[in-house]
């Protein structure tokens, strides 16, 4: 089963998604694939709202019982909001609104929101302390209308050194060795013709970007 979401998607193999997260799953256990932050028109809930929106992933080959699990948005309360008992199938996706509504029968809903503007996130397993998945510290500052998450095939990636522009930063993607112009570390090298990206980079992927 592929995930049933069509909202334009990042995935942390881009180079303009790439920062300090650690968020691949434990081996064998579910994971947080996919989240929308910023949810103006994509998907509406059951009163009708865009609320923000989670999805849970069984990357297994048996089902999972949710039972006992938990999400939060705050590293300091890994109980934050405790998933109900709920039966995940195999290779199965679940979506959970982020509305802060608290609804555990039918549409499940957390009692949090996500911060359009970047927040810790994560999936505890039942004994509350270990963490199943994370983005952490923090996901980066989303965009509107676009998910943001995983390839689900891939291992757990750990970018220890983020570099982050607050006001922007140029990058360029050279289609065969180095890029034209000279030595682009040095200071006097033109970038001019360079992409401008506001998004934290990272370095250290070892996968291809992937395009939806």
């Amino acid at each position: 089963m592929t995930s049933p979401h069509r909202a334009t998607r990042q995935f942390l193999a881009v180079v303009s998604g790439m920062l300090g997260l650690l968020c691949g799953p434990a081996s064998g256990q579910p994971v947080i694939s996919e989240f929308l932050a910023s949810n103006q028109s994509v998907r509406a809930d059951r009163d009708g709202e865009f609320s923000d929106w989670l999805e849970l992933h069984n990357p297994t080959g048996a089902a999972v019982n949710l039972d006992g699990y938990y999400l939060t948005d705050n590293d300091g309360n890994l109980t934050k909001w405790r998933v109900p008992a709920v039966d995940l199938g195999p290779g199965a996706y679940l979506v959970v609104f982020a509305s802060g509504k608290d609804r555990t029968g039918g549409e499940l809903h957390t009692g949090f929101k996500l911060g359009g503007d970047g927040e810790y996130l994560a999936l505890v397993a039942p004994d509350g302390v270990t963490i199943l998945s994370e983005y952490a510290p923090e996901f980066p500052r989303q965009f509107t209308d676009v998910s943001y998450g995983i390839d689900p095939g891939s291992e757990a990636v750990d970018i220890e050194q983020p570099i982050v522009f607050e006001r922007g930063a140029r990058y360029h993607v050279p289609k065969d060795g180095e890029p034209e112009g000279g030595d682009w570390r040095l200071p006097g090298y033109d970038d001019s013709s360079w992409v401008t990206g506001e998004n934290p980079f990272g370095f250290g992927y070892p996968k291809q970007p992937i395009n939806l």
